[in-house]
């Protein structure tokens, strides 16, 4: 839902990118919980179409909440905004504040067959993807024109054509 509000309010529109701060996120070992990170500075910034920013409009959608730091962190300027818009969703129940579950597929639940571990899961997909002459996905990530990954809800997996 949040993609799809996005897609609607920027695409092929003419926007603003205001950078605000830099942050720097600390080198991390590999561990337990995934691979090892390096250093990484990171610059965050500000997305507007005409005077309207993305990030607050998100926000009082309810497709996004805000990320609060200690004070002594550095935070975008438009911050007092952006809390007033959660605040807004949290009264009017919207979105990610409804307490209702969403029924959608996200991508962690779904089996990511175009991994190369998952070479022979794939193989035993493939029947029930070429079952049906059409087949509904949603495209999740676009390398370039001709590579894409695509979300297939019916199959709960992810492919790449």
């Amino acid at each position: 839902d949040g993609k799809e509000w996005l897609r609607k309010a920027a695409v092929g529109k003419k926007v603003r990118v205001v950078p605000e701060y830099r942050r720097t996120l600390e080198a991390r070992e590999a561990g337990a919980s995934g691979a090892a990170m390096p250093e990484v500075e990171r610059t965050y910034a500000a997305v507007f179409v005409g005077d309207k920013n993305l990030a607050v409009g998100l926000i009082a959608q309810g497709f996004a909440t805000v990320n609060t730091f200690g004070r002594s962190e550095e935070r975008s300027a438009h911050f007092d905004e952006l809390v007033e818009a959660e605040t807004s969703a949290k009264e009017r129940k919207a979105g990610l504040h409804s307490g209702r579950t969403s029924q959608l597929l996200t991508p962690s639940q779904c089996q990511d067959l175009t991994l190369p571990a998952n070479r022979d899961r794939a193989r035993a997909f493939l029947p029930a993807l070429q079952r049906d002459s059409r087949v509904r996905a949603t495209v999740l990530h676009v390398v370039h024109g001709a590579r894409f990954k695509l979300l297939v809800p019916k199959e709960s997996c992810i492919i790449s054509p």
